[in-house]
């Protein structure tokens, strides 16, 4: 009786199926201006990689695609899709960018000034001061690189302030801040656009549009085939990667039930648009994190595998779908504009020059995505704004174009905080202060200092004489509070608490784009105070004047785990006018009178070269060597300026870093060191290092006839690493057949 009762309704069911599918074909077959295929892309972080293989599927079997909508990831590849790039294309941007650097504010070392690589990147938080407050953010990234990313990709499609006018109508969403209403953005900027439906609230900072302030349209439309129904599509295919609300059980945290809360409006929206897709693919993501952008590509196969599923209704579809093509852009072919004029829009206190000058454009020369893009990046490192956009439009007398770059500045001053532990020193606080216009244009002052168990100061002004940046003088003081251990034969025999201050003046010029040269003066004085002692010591203060010459050369990839490029640094220092307030005692704390006939405080010459080298072995596998030598000429100081032998990292005066030693694990007036290792991307920003070394120490260039074993030191260690957000997390065990000894060294985030 039950099954009789059911079979009108399957009846039912089958003619209105056969109804509807007859009617699809009859109005895809029907000559009119607007009948096709819509395609609606959802946002989901990281999961929308997956739409790129549901792309791959439809390129495939050849699915004309004539509308497209989407939101947040979904937005950024439709739009990639509508402009006219393959599946194959859009997978070959997305595996080949650096997400962990598009989805941050730095930029590329290589784009920074060589003077200001050593500071820039070494922070936790940075926070514009202006008028004397604290500017807090409205996001806490602005995504420079992101924007840049989307300059390059559309860069082709630059002119497109039609969405309509794309080779695929497109169109995507964003939510108003202040009303909390969907908006919908088909024309206009199309990097703004895009960048505005990705703003996810409190992440990323939020895009003015028309005067509305614009976040991540997910929380409101996240599946908008609304949208693509209304462009005028008949038959809708839809692409849903969201996770969607969350059952109780997974709702654990505070933040959980904010996230939940913040997409209450989507999920209704979602009942209603889920009905307008006539194609519904949800891939099976159970797994995928919508931060999982170091899987990409395992991603976009999970999309293929979802939309083979549906392969006869893609025929069917393609084949409804058929007509003549219309000639299409092509945005991979090689895109070039002649500059006709440079308009500069939002500056307010950087001058014209100063741009002018860095960018070095001008009227006639040849636009690529390549040089446009360079240009923003070397303009962005300056530190002078937040972020940095460009448009270009025709020109006047149509004989080029017009690039609009577009500004946002940065306050003049911001606060700069980070914190570092090394087993050496210990856990500190790390406070920087800059100020890029201090009282006058191209001054830059900075006040960099140390809170912990060994303070340390930094601080200075750099002014500049051109408006590239490219000659300079500097007036820099730093000092350091630092334990000083005496060794003998690898054993301590004696600790000062050391007091160092260095004062200097220098002029300075680029030598190139990784590298500058300085010269000048310098006042340093040093304070000892003993505290532990198994031998004859000293107490009091050496001050002395000395002249330097300086190059530096950095082309390192990264701030820390760098892959490619070269680090040298050469010195001379000739020391002179010494002004010592020494005395000398026994361990029974008795003065001795003669003991300075065996010291001499006169002036003396240091010569000091480093050499390192990082390089690509697979994507995987970094080989990473260097060699470095240094000697005291007409040296006899005893260990007050000898070059300190250990550590893992070099970051104190005179160091010279040693695997198998502790810090002052030995001292010397001269020393030639070499090393090499290798370092595996085990995964992520995980990293494991092999690293062996070796050095000849305490030799004297007159009788090096006289080398002996006990003038060799040996040492290797492993080392595991990882790139947090709080700088280079390093454990390194190593181990020296001199010392016999297996060390242990601890560092967590950037040297002072």
């Amino acid at each position: 009786m039950l099954l009789k009762s059911k079979i009108p309704s399957i009846i039912l069911f089958c003619l209105v199926f056969l109804m509807s599918t007859g009617i699809y074909a009859q109005k895809c077959n029907e000559k009119k201006d607007s009948p096709g295929v819509g395609l609606t892309l959802s946002g989901g972080g990281a999961r929308g990689f997956a739409h790129i293989g549901v792309l791959h599927i439809l390129d495939s079997l050849d699915v004309r695609v004539d509308y497209i909508s989407g939101t947040s990831i979904g937005a950024l590849i439709g739009a990639l899709y509508a402009s006219g790039y393959s599946a194959s294309d859009i997978e070959k941007f997305i595996l080949e960018t650096d997400w962990d650097l598009l989805f941050s504010s730095r930029v590329d070392v290589s784009y920074i000034h060589p003077r200001h690589r050593e500071r820039v990147g070494r922070e936790i938080i940075s926070i514009p001061i202006e008028k004397r407050r604290f500017v807090i953010p409205t996001g806490a990234i602005e995504g420079q690189q992101l924007w840049n990313a989307m300059g390059e990709v559309f860069f082709p499609v630059n002119f497109a302030n039609d969405f309509s006018k794309l080779n695929k109508p497109f169109a995507c969403i964003a939510t108003n801040i202040e009303t909390g209403s969907a908006v919908v953005l088909n024309d206009g900027n199309l990097i703004k656009a895009i960048r505005a439906s990705m703003a996810i609230p409190s992440v990323f900072t939020p895009v003015n549009i028309n005067g509305e302030m614009l976040v991540d349209g997910g929380s409101v439309n996240n599946f908008p085939t609304d949208v693509v129904v209304d462009m005028g599509a008949d038959f809708v295919i839809g692409v849903n990667v969201a996770r969607g609300l969350r059952p109780e059980q997974e709702l654990r945290t505070p933040i959980d039930i904010l996230y939940q809360m913040a997409f209450f409006q989507d999920a209704n929206t979602f009942q209603t648009n889920r009905y307008l897709a006539n194609l519904y693919i949800e891939p099976a993501l159970r797994d995928v994190s919508v931060l999982d952008f170091s899987d990409a590509a395992e991603i976009i196969e999970q999309g293929r595998e979802a939309a083979r599923l549906f392969i006869p209704d893609l025929i069917e579809i393609a084949e409804f779908s058929k007509r003549e093509k219309e000639l299409e852009l092509k945005p991979t072919d090689d895109f070039r504009y002649v500059l006709d004029t440079i308009i500069f829009d939002g500056l307010n206190n950087v001058k014209p020059w100063f741009v002018n000058n860095k960018i070095g454009l001008l009227k006639g020369d040849t636009l690529t995505a390549d040089n446009v893009i360079k240009n923003i990046n070397y303009l962005y490192a300056t530190g002078y704004f937040n972020r940095i956009t460009y448009s270009m439009v025709e020109s006047g007398d149509n004989q080029g174009v017009a690039l609009v770059l577009n500004f946002v500045e940065n306050p003049h001053s911001r606060l700069s905080v980070a914190f570092n532990y090394m087993s050496f020193t210990g856990l500190g606080l790390i406070g920087d202060f800059e100020n890029n216009k201090f009282f006058f244009y191209n001054t830059t002052a900075y006040a960099k200092v140390l809170l912990g168990e060994r303070p340390a100061l930094k601080a200075g002004i750099d002014y500049f004489f051109d408006e590239p940046h490219n000659w300079w003088i500097n007036l820099e003081t730093q000092a350091r509070y630092n334990d000083y251990p005496i060794t003998g034969n690898f054993r301590q025999t004696a600790k000062y608490e050391q007091t160092y201050w260095n004062t200097e003046l220098s002029f300075n010029r680029v030598t190139g784009q990784n590298s500058y040269v300085s010269s000048g003066i310098a006042y340093q004085r040093q304070r000892y105070s003993p505290q532990m002692f198994l031998v004859d010591y000293l107490r009091g203060r050496v001050n002395a004047l000395n002249l330097f010459g300086k190059w530096q050369y950095n082309s390192l990839d990264r701030y820390s785990f760098s892959n490619m490029g070269q680090l040298i640094n050469l010195s001379a220092e000739f020391f002179f006018n010494h002004n010592t307030r020494v005395t000398f005692y026994n361990t029974d704390d008795e003065i001795i009178e003669n003991f300075d006939d065996e010291i001499d405080f006169s002036h003396f010459l240091r010569v000091n070269a480093l050499w390192g080298n990082n390089r690509v072995i697979n994507p995987r596998l970094t080989s990473y060597s260097n060699i470095q030598g240094a000697y005291n000429f007409f040296y006899n100081q005893g260990f007050v300026n000898m070059f300190n032998i250990g550590g893992s990292v070099s970051y104190l005066n005179n160091q010279v870093a040693f695997m198998g030693l502790d810090e002052f694990g030995a001292l010397s007036k001269s020393i030639f060191a070499a090393g090499t290792g290798l370092r595996y991307n085990v995964w992520s920003d995980f990293y494991l290092s092999g690293y062996v070394n070796s050095a000849v120490y305490k030799f004297d260039f007159l009788h090096l006839d006289k080398l002996t074993y006990d003038n060799i030191i040996l040492g290797a260690g492993i080392n595991i690493g990882y790139d947090s957000a709080a700088g280079p997390l390093k454990i390194t065990i190593s181990y020296s057949p001199q010392t016999r000894r297996l060390l242990t060294h601890l560092n967590l985030g950037w040297s002072f």
